[in-house]
């Protein structure tokens, strides 16, 4: 780089005696800082332009494939979604019928309890009659054996 800041500056000097200081000054700030090599043309630009383009069209592509993409996976979660609202409405279901098994569970407990208390008042009944029997059995002999 300094090569050509050098040969700058010579062409510079050189136009100051030809043209004089002004026309020097503003023909070498209309002069690019580097080679011209280092420039690019339009058709140099046009084709990257179409290479960035081409490039672009690709990545729509794929962003479109992408895009396909989690429209399947957008309907797979609504169909999983859809399985998971039936096994809830079946839990729903098997959840209401097990509230009806322990109703009848409590009216079969309530059954057998009052069951249990009838048995026991019966029981009572039996023996206060065993009993009641066996004082008048007893009562019987020994009005027999007063007779005798």
């Amino acid at each position: 780089m300094a090569e050509i800041e050098a040969e700058r500056f010579d062409l510079y000097l050189g136009l100051k005696k030809a043209l004089g200081d002004d026309m020097a000054d503003k023909l070498i700030n209309h002069l690019p800082p580097s080679k011209w090599s280092d420039f690019a043309r339009q058709s140099d630009m046009l084709a990257r332009f179409d290479d960035m383009e081409g490039r672009f069209r690709l990545v729509d592509q794929k962003f479109d494939l992408i895009e396909r993409r989690f429209e399947q996976i957008d309907r797979r979660f609504e169909q999983i979604e859809s399985q998971f609202d039936l096994i809830n409405r079946r839990f729903e279901q098997i959840d209401r019928r097990f509230e009806q098994i322990d109703q009848r569970l409590d009216l079969l407990d309530q059954r057998i309890d009052r069951l249990e208390n009838r048995i026991r008042v019966l029981t009572g009944f039996m023996i206060t009659v065993g009993l009641a029997l066996t004082v008048m059995f007893v009562q019987l002999n020994m009005s027999i054996a007063a007779l005798r």
